[in-house]
């Protein structure tokens, strides 16, 4: 069991491999397509654009 640990220390982090880059792009690009579609949702109407004169 110490054989592996020791052997997985010098494996480098997820977020520093091509699959842990690729990970969190595809966490940020949802994240960013659901600010964008929800943002009216949560809109409180105080602004001056499209939302507020609708």
């Amino acid at each position: 069991a110490a054989d592996a640990v020791r052997a997985g220390a010098d494996a480098p982090l997820a977020p520093f491999t091509a699959a842990g880059q690729g990970a969190a792009a595809l966490v940020a690009g949802v994240g960013t397509v659901l600010v964008f579609l929800l943002r009216e949702r949560f809109d409180l109407g105080g602004g001056t654009g499209p939302a507020a004169t609708g």
